[in-house]
């Protein structure tokens, strides 16, 4: 994922400390999708 984007998202994601990494990649596949 970009950075910009992977930036956004903590930002987002900062009150799922623990889940930090599973969003991140759930949300990084979505996007992906959006794009392609």
């Amino acid at each position: 994922c970009f950075k910009f984007i992977i930036h956004l998202f903590d930002q987002l994601t900062l009150t799922y400390l623990f889940t930090i990494k599973e969003r991140r990649n759930s949300f990084c596949f979505f996007f992906l999708k959006i794009i392609k």
